[in-house]
Parts: structure tokens; sequence; C-alpha cells
């Protein structure tokens, strides 16, 4: 175990220490990361029947043909279905909008329903597999004080009296439509026919539930495929999943990205630290080949250390990653209603790789040629060592970025953005430094000895001051590129709402209802934010081609499902609130009978519209023809009515619309929301003050995981920054005690040394700055689909941080030089 005695007295070295604190960095970073999106994604798959209830879904506007349930049979596919509308509920004079659900006899085919004994009742719901008996209805909780009822009572649906039997607690396939919000009602399929609720023209959303082998499903949804309309839509497993990771996706390629930056700084540091561990241990390695100990012994005997040292620092890194990964999970799974299953043993091998990755790909290289030093430089210390060639290692230094960055994100294109940015800023940073460094000495004359002595310094060691810009401005760059995204999706997701702003929606009004409503808002203080008329349709061609041939040229985007699913949609005279104007103009003077639409511009990209072109949409069965008048951004933030498209006045007058609108309104324990629904019961409102504290919570939590995150990697940034520095100890040292020799005061060299720094700190924040720009725009358009912003502070900021913090680590690092004797350093050299 010599290897193990010598790794222990060399831990004593800094560079051992760097070495070490990189490779638990790296190890920890991978295996939060690896841990928590591996239990996240298993929680999905295991948990997918939490979404639909079933293994696939076919969404319609309207019954599903018989026919279509006889091939399903014959195919041996279970079935259920689910009816979902809006209607008013009664028990005596108590009225109020609820979301009510019919259901089938089969429902759910996947998943559990949980139900109580007693509305908020503290007893652990009752989890069962089967939906209500027919003559009965289940009624959520909230519900029982609105109307005045108790189990056992009757609940007035349409034309039908149903007896309350059960309080339902949970549904697997609550959906996310405005009819969703309101108060659930669960009633049996049978028992919808009598309700006459449902008529021509009824909105209700009708869902086939289909469960089975998946080859039987696949070949029955392919031979229903051709007989899809634009109003029906098959929804999978994988889809109802992204819907509702939509939430996490920024978050996680956030923690993602961070584990990424962690990782290449721990790659450089190791690299940087490999190359001091060679230097410092020439002298051994001769002495031990002057002694008859043969080269390949003597790889053996450091690789071992090596190794030692790999497996001590990944033991500690698996650790720390298993605690920084608990506390993410934590802190994130609250935003979804699963539980994630035990952690599986794959994370913590690939943790455990980039430990000795790192050490492979960064220590060897420089390691390898060590070995080969000649005995006789243990008496002639002029003797050349070899070492493996600057360029080699360069290559190998950025292949090795490469190839982990690729392993470990699986996304070809977030590395070739990482390693083409580091790229560039080291070639802008040669080129920089070398013009710095030409202007720093014509100016040092005229600026005193402290400046002189900085500019010789630099440009004495011009290699060195050319890789340590490279690195410090490396360093710099992840770090600022990491703060400026942090702050950005930290500022999205906390929603910076001003304290009026809406946390009422009313939707459903009727269009001679408007006049009361407005007078009921205005006698109790309250301001809308715009009526708006709004109805349901969906696009089905552009220029005259459909849905279908439209498609495959846009399968790659968002487009296709926005060609089929249905849209609100709404008309205004002026631009609404939180609205802009992109491209076109607002309504002008059209002609007669023709009918102009503003769309959105995200969807009118994803759709590939231009401002001419005709859309065709289908509402309520019948079409109207469209065309594109402009484009405009909205803000989705505002919580204002937005629309997607917007009709030029009047043009959807005939279409029956309801109006819908937004207002703020304090907390008064429901008064005023109750006074809305007495006089217009067939509003449906909708209280965001809950989903308000919902999200902040579920803010704040996300916040505390990448705050630890980026803490980790400052560090890390820090290690790379204090790797650098002590890379120049010895050559320094020597420097310092001949300067001292020949009289120069301490103070002086001191304030040599704060220039000497503070300048390598600002060029490189400069160059951190520009390479972070460039960065950030590619990771904004391609990663995290943002729209890419101009970034001042930055090049205010980075500049300046790099100047004080690397001005400081450098005069800290090097302190203890200007009390060592002249003597000594000469008696050394």
């Amino acid at each position: 175990m010599l290897s193990l005695r010598m790794l222990r007295r060399n831990a004593r070295a800094q560079e051992v220490q760097i070495l070490g604190l990189a490779v638990i960095l790296a190890v920890a970073l991978v295996t939060a990361i690896s841990l928590f999106a591996g239990r996240l994604e298993s929680a999905m798959v295991a948990n997918a029947n939490h979404f639909l209830a079933a293994d696939r879904q076919v969404r319609s506007n309207a019954e599903i043909p018989e026919h279509w349930r006889l091939q399903a049979d014959l195919a041996g596919v279970r079935q259920a279905d689910t009816v979902e509308f809006a209607s008013m509920v009664f028990n005596g004079d108590h009225a109020h909008l609820a979301s009510v659900k019919a259901v089938s006899d089969d429902y759910p085919l996947l998943g559990e329903l949980e139900i109580a004994g007693a509305p908020f009742s503290p007893v652990a719901p009752e989890v069962i597999t089967r939906g209500p008996a027919p003559g009965e209805v289940w009624v959520e909780g909230r519900l029982f004080p609105l109307l005045g009822i108790q189990l056992g009572d009757r609940l007035e649906v349409g034309e039908s009296e149903l007896i309350v039997r059960r309080v339902l607690v949970k549904e697997p396939d609550r959906g996310q439509s405005f009819a969703s919000f309101g108060a659930r009602v669960l009633m049996n399929l049978a028992d919808l026919p009598a309700t006459g609720v449902i008529q021509d023209g009824s909105r209700a959303s009708y869902r086939w539930l289909l469960s089975g082998e998946k080859e039987s499903i696949d070949q029955l949804i392919k031979a229903l495929d051709p007989a899809l309309t634009v109003h029906q839509r098959v929804v999978t497993l994988e889809q109802a999943q992204g819907r509702v990771a939509e939430n996490l996706a920024r978050a996680r390629s956030f923690l993602m990205l961070a584990s990424v930056f962690g990782l290449l700084l721990a790659g450089i540091a190791v690299a940087i630290a490999a190359q001091r561990f060679c230097a410092r241990h020439v002298d051994q390695v001769a002495l031990l080949k002057s002694l008859g100990i043969v080269s390949n012994r003597i790889r053996a005997l450091y690789f071992s250390q090596i190794l030692w040292l790999c497996l001590i620092a990944t033991g500690l890194g698996l650790f720390t990653g298993w605690a920084l990964h608990w506390f993410i999970a934590e802190s994130l799974v609250r935003l979804m209603d699963v539980v994630l299953p035990a952690p599986g043993l794959a994370p913590f091998l690939l943790g455990a790789s980039a430990g000795f990755l790192c050490l492979a790909l960064f220590a060897l290289p420089p390691l390898w040629p060590l070995p080969t030093v000649a005995p006789i430089k243990v008496l002639r210390r002029e003797t050349p060592v070899a070492t493996t060639p600057g360029k080699i290692q360069l290559l190998l230094g950025v292949a090795s970025f490469f190839a982990l960055l690729w392993f470990y994100t699986q996304n070809i294109t977030l590395s070739l953005i990482v390693v083409s940015a580091w790229v560039l800023v080291a070639l802008v940073s040669v080129g920089l430094c070398l013009l710095g460094l030409r202007w720093m000495h014509r100016s040092a004359s005229r600026l005193g000895s402290q400046w002189r002595l900085a500019a010789a310094s630099l440009r004495s060691r011009q290699a060195e001051t050319l890789l340590q810009l490279v690195v410090f401005g490396s360093a710099l760059m992840l770090l600022a590129s990491l703060l400026v995204m942090r702050g950005s999706l930290l500022d999205e997701w906390r929603m910076q709402l001003p304290k009026d702003a809406p946390n009422h929606f009313v939707v459903n009004v009727a269009p001679h209802e408007l006049t009361g409503f407005e007078q009921l808002l205005s006698e109790a203080g309250r301001q809308h934010r715009g009526l708006y008329p709004m109805v349901r349709g969906r696009i089905t061609a552009v220029n005259g081609e459909g849905v279908e041939t439209l498609r495959p040229e846009r399968e790659d985007r968002e487009g296709p499902e926005a060609l089929t699913r249905e849209l609100n949609l709404s008309w205004s005279e002026s631009l609404p609130e939180g609205n802009q104007l992109v491209s076109g103009e607002w309504w002008g003077d059209s002609a007669e009978g023709d009918v102009a639409i503003s769309v959105e511009q995200e969807l009118a990209k994803n759709l590939g519209l231009e401002l001419g072109d005709t859309v065709t949409f289908s509402i309520g069965g019948l079409e109207l023809n469209a065309r594109v008048a402009s484009t405009r951004s909205l803000r989705w933030d505002s919580f204002t009515p937005n629309f997607y498209v917007l009709f030029s006045p009047g043009a959807l007058q005939n279409f029956a619309p309801m109006y819908m609108t937004s207002f703020y309104a304090p907390d008064d324990g429901g008064r005023f929301v109750a006074s809305i629904i007495k006089a217009h019961p067939t509003a449906l409102v909708i209280e965001m003050d809950k989903i308000f504290d919902q999200i902040r919570q579920v803010v704040e939590q996300v916040s505390g995981a990448v705050e630890l995150v980026f803490w980790i990697v400052l560090v890390a940034s820090l290690l790379v920054l204090l790797a650098a520095v002590s890379a120049s100890m010895e050559a320094r040292t020597q420097e310092l005690g001949l300067l001292r020799a020949l009289g120069a005061s301490p103070g002086l060299l001191r304030w040599r040394l704060v220039i000497e720094f503070a300048a390598l700190g600002g060029l490189a924040g400069l160059l951190a700055a520009f390479g972070a720009e460039g960065f950030l725009f590619a990771l904004q358009t391609f990663i995290f689909k943002m729209a890419p912003q101009w970034h001042p502070v930055v090049w205010g900021l980075t500049p300046l941080f790099g100047a004080l913090v690397i001005g400081a680590l450098g005069i800290l690092r090097c302190q203890h030089l200007l009390r060592i004797e002249p003597a000594q350093v000469l008696r050394t050299v």
C-alpha cells in the first residue's frame, strides 16, 4: 500500500486538495441531477394513468360513433366514456354553476377515485375503482356549503333529481379547461339523457377511454385515423405526460445546465492541478529512477495514487450528490401530484463515472510522461523534462469537454453551444491579451513603478498569462451565464404581479346580462379589464390547404397540435391591454364581408402564417374564412383575457358568443363572488387567489433548489481560479525573492500583485461578458425557447467582478510570498 501512504503524505499539497475537491463537486452535481431526473421520469411513466384514466383517449365535441365501439370490441380493447360540461345545479333556492362529468360504469379504466364520507373530513379518503351508480351523484366538498346540501339530499341536474351519496375528493383525469375549474359533480352516464342538459349545439367535451394491449390499441387507432375529423383528437400517454411536465421543463433544463457547467469547471481545475502535481514531483521521480525503479513501476505508483484519490473523492461526491438531490426532489416534487419511486443504481454509476472520466481525461495526459524523467535530473536541474505537447493537450481538452457534455446531457445542440462558446472565448482571449499586454507595456512607464513591474511580469510570462486569461475568462463566462439564466428563470417563475393584478376570471356571461353585470361591478367599486366575447373554433385550413396537407410540413413544430385543437376566439375594436402589434395594421377600412384576424406571433410562426393568408375556421360546425391582417405579442403574465386569435369587430356576432373578463377583488370571504353567482347564475367565476398562493410556494421551493446549485457552481468557479493562481506559485516565489533582494519594498510588490491580478481579472471579465452574451443568446433561442435579450448588466458587472475577485484572490494567495526572506529564496534557486 505504498501508493496510499504516498497519497496521505501528498494530501497536504494544495494541488492534491484541489484535485479531490474538483472530483467531489463533479460527482455530486452529476449524481444529484441524474437521480432527480431519473426518478421524475419513472414517476411520470408509473403514474401515467393519473393523467388519462386509460392507455389512450379520443377527445371529441360529439358522441363517438357506434361502429367505432364495435371495432374496439373486436380488437379486445376495453372502453369507457366521459362527457364533461358546465351546468347549473340546484338544491331548493340554492344554485351554482358546476363542472359536471358523466361517466360510464367502467370508468376509470386505469387509476383510482378517492371519496370521503363527509366534506373536508380529516379522515383519509377511501380509494375505489368504480364511479357512481345510476341515480346518484358524487359532489366535491366545496359545493356542500354553497348549496346547503348534506349526504342523502337530492340535487337537481337539469330535469333530474339525483341523490348525493359521496364526497368526491379526487379523480384521475381532472381536466384543465374552463369548465374544469368549477366545483365537480360526478354522475353516471346512464342518467345523462334524463337531465335534458345536452342539446344540439351544447358545449360538451366527449372522451372515449381505451385500455388494453399496446399493439391492439395501436392497430385500432390506425384503422380509425382516416375517419377522425378536425374536432376529434387522439391523446397518448406521452402527450399527457408532456403537458404535466411542461412546468418542470425549464427547471430541469436549468439544473442540467448547471451540472454541466460544474463538470466543465471541475475538469479545468483538475487539468491545472494535475500540471502542478507533475511539476512538483519531477525531482521525486528522478530520485526514484536513480534508485533503480523502472518507469512502469513509477507510472503504476502514481496512477494508483490517482485511483485512490478518485475512489475517496467519488464516495464523498456520491453522498453529497444524494443529499443535494434529496433537497431538489423535495422542493420540486410538489409541482406534480405523484410519489417519486426509490432511486435506482444507474444515477450513482453515472455520477461515479464523472469522477473517473474527469481524472482520466484531464489528469492522465499531463501525468503520462512523468515517469520518463531522466535520473540525471537529480544532479543537473537544467535537464529538460518530457511533457505532452501543449497542442495535443489542448485538442484532448476540447475533445474531452465535448465528449463529457454529449455523454451526460444527451443533447448535441447544447454540447455544441457550450464548446463553441468556450473555444470562441479562448481564441478572442489570445488576441485581446496580446493587444492588452502591448498597450500596458507602452503605458506603464507613465503610470509608476508598480505598473511597470506588473506589465513586465505579465509580459515575461506571456504563455502563462494567456493560459490564465483563458481559464479566468471561461470560469467567469460560465458563472455569468448561469447567473443571468437563473435570474431570468426566477423572474419569470415568480410572476412579478402588482397588488391589483386580476385575481378573478368570469366566464359565460350572456350578452343580455352585460349591463347588469357591469352595474354590479360598479356598485361594488370593482373595475373589469375589458369584456370580451368568446366562441370556440378550430383551424381547418390555411390558404385552402387542409390540416392533413399541412401536417407533414410542420411535424417538427408545435404547429400540428395547434392546427387541430380548439381555440378561444374573440374580437375587439381596439388593441387589448398587454398586446403589442408586431406586424401588419390594426383594423382599417375593410371591404364589406371581409373578415380579418390578428394572430399571436408564436402561433403565426408555428402555423407558417403570413400577412394576407386565408385561414379557415370551423365554429359550431360552420366554416368561416378570415384574412390575416396582423400579428401580436402578448403578455401572458398580465392575467387579463388574452386570445391567440382576434377577429375584426362583429365578425363572430352570429355564432352566439358568451362574454368573459377579469377583475381584482380583495378577500371578503367569498361574499362578492356569491353575489355575482346569485345575480348571474350561468356565469362561472374562477378564483385565482389560491392558484397564486400555490404558485408562489412552489416558486420559493424551486428557487431554493436553484440557489443551492448556483452556489455549488460558484464554488467550482472559485476552485478553478485558485488552481490557476496556485499553478504559478513557484515562479512567483523566485521572482518576488529576487526583487526583494534588489531592494523592492513589500508595499511596492504588494501593489504590483494587485495591479497584475486586477488587470487579468478585468480583461478576463470583459472577455467573459463577450462570450456570455453570445452563449446566452444561443441558450435562450435553442434550449430554453425564450426571447433573446441584451444584458448590459453583464458587460458592466463581469469585468468589475473579475477585477475585484481575482485581484483579491491573487493577493491573498500570494501574500505569504512577501514575507519570505530573500536569502531563503536565493538558496532555493
